[in-house]
């Protein structure tokens, strides 16, 4: 079950964990990490990033509660600089608003995410992208997450959440590098793997 991690109240999901800092089993790994602090090494041993960074009313959230001191551009530039020294295939799904902050990309599709078309957006990456899923409902966020798992073996997500690209891919017996500004998230994500 996909269970989505947002600072807007209507989205919002409140989960009781235990809190941790990171974890790791199997071949996977999951830390506390501010993509603004740079693309951590971990991730150097990815096939492929995707992230759904903020979206502009989350991030002001989280700002207004003090607890990330950026801009939304100054976030959405320093993700575009480091998936640009980085050189991986790389996905994002981003609103509208976030397109002016991104250089070198290609928009490969959209995507619902919560209701909402988003933009995919690549680098390195020639992944192609339905307009429909199989159930014949327009291509979700879940539906990428998918197809991302099927065709590569070591998948990083920098701001996962509570975890659902980790933990599809852990479900297939795949690899997965994942970090998160939140200690509550990475330790959604270590629950949702000890209990499945």
């Amino acid at each position: 079950m996909e269970i989505y991690n947002s600072a807007l109240k209507r989205y919002h999901k409140d989960i009781s964990v235990d809190l941790i800092n990171q974890f790791s089993i199997k071949n996977c790994i999951a830390f506390c990490h501010d993509i603004n602090k740079g693309m951590h090494e971990h991730f150097e041993s990815c096939d492929i990033i995707y992230s759904e960074p903020f979206w502009k009313n989350g991030h002001d959230t989280l700002y207004k509660k003090n607890m990330i001191k950026y801009s939304f551009s100054e976030l959405q530039e320093r993700i575009n600089y480091e998936i640009n020294v980085f050189q991986k295939p790389t996905i994002l799904v981003v609103g509208k608003n976030a397109l002016k902050h991104y250089s070198n990309y290609s928009i490969i599709g959209t995507v619902i995410l919560h209701n909402y078309p988003s933009q995919v957006i690549a680098w390195n990456c020639d992944l192609n992208i339905p307009v429909k899923n199989k159930r014949g409902f327009m291509f979700n966020n879940y539906d990428l997450m998918d197809l991302i798992v099927e065709k590569y073996s070591c998948i990083g997500d920098f701001m996962c959440g509570f975890g659902n690209l980790p933990l599809k891919a852990f479900n297939k017996n795949k690899s997965f590098v994942a970090s998160d500004i939140d200690t509550k998230c990475i330790s959604v994500l270590n629950n949702r793997i000890k209990n499945k």
